[in-house]
């Protein structure tokens, strides 16, 4: 809450809240924390936002919102970050959706501001300026990639992780390390810090991980969440390469989670 009303530059009030089911008991805290502003509340159940979904929940939204917080795991932060898009915008969000034979379209009126808390350690999408949305029509996905829907705010809360099951953490480190790798290897762009923050994020990975996995202690905890956090900057300058073009294209066919198809 104090980093919200602390923040003079944003004049927020109305608030969308958006929490990952699997967390319910964790967001009742954050919910609580923001009784004095109006909030409405969504629970996001879906394993990965498809476009349907996400036109469907932003038309039901008639409400006028300056602040989406989106609280879980990398699939409900994308879906908060395509609700904010689709709450200013008119177009299908498909259409701004990148693809190898498609183009998206612009996103002429700016974002409502993003507040994002991952509950779990591997997309990086609190930081980034991905969100992956999937159509469940033609079985793909696609990739929003603009600098509209880096959040405001990101949180990094390592208690979430001690709930998170040993499988999920290892499946959303190794898709961390995946990013750290692959930043650091595309030869088609050329950044000092993304090399910087692949280097730190692998390290912090490697070192790590199998502490977190035995000992569930805070500090192993707050290790994997930075690496996650400095793997999404290095992709943020550098992208990824054919790791993840090939895990996108498995995930839309099969509706396998991302770090899974990574892995």
């Amino acid at each position: 809450t104090s980093i919200i009303t602390s923040n003079k530059n944003y004049n927020i009030n109305k608030i969308l809240f958006v929490y990952d089911f699997a967390i319910k008991n964790q967001a009742k805290k954050i919910i609580k924390s923001l009784k004095k502003f109006d909030i409405q509340i969504l629970e996001y159940k879906s394993n990965e936002p498809s476009a349907d979904l996400i036109n469907k929940e932003a038309l039901r939204l008639k409400k006028k919102f300056n602040l989406v917080v989106g609280m879980g795991g990398g699939s409900t932060l994308d879906f908060s970050k395509c609700l904010s898009i689709k709450l200013k915008n008119k177009s299908n969000i498909w259409n701004y959706t990148n693809l190898s034979y498609k183009k998206p379209i612009p996103i002429k009126n700016k974002p409502v501001p993003l507040c994002l808390i991952a509950s779990t350690a591997g997309t990086g999408s609190e930081i980034t300026p991905y969100a992956v949305v999937r159509n469940l029509k033609i079985f793909e996905k696609g990739t929003i990639n603009d600098q509209l829907i880096i959040p405001t705010f990101s949180i990094i809360y390592p208690e979430l992780l001690k709930t998170v099951p040993k499988q999920v953490k290892t499946y959303n480190a190794i898709d961390a390390m995946a990013h750290s790798i692959e930043a650091f290897i595309n030869i088609s762009k050329k950044s000092h810090i993304s090399d910087y923050f692949s280097i730190l994020a692998f390290r912090l990975i490697f070192n790590n991980l199998n502490k977190s996995l035995k000992k569930n202690d805070y500090k192993s905890n707050l290790n994997i969440c930075l690496a996650s956090l400095f793997a999404g900057i290095a992709i943020s300058h550098k992208g990824t390469t054919v790791a993840h073009a090939i895990a996108e294209t498995i995930g839309g066919l099969t509706g396998l989670g991302h770090a899974h198809c990574v892995t």
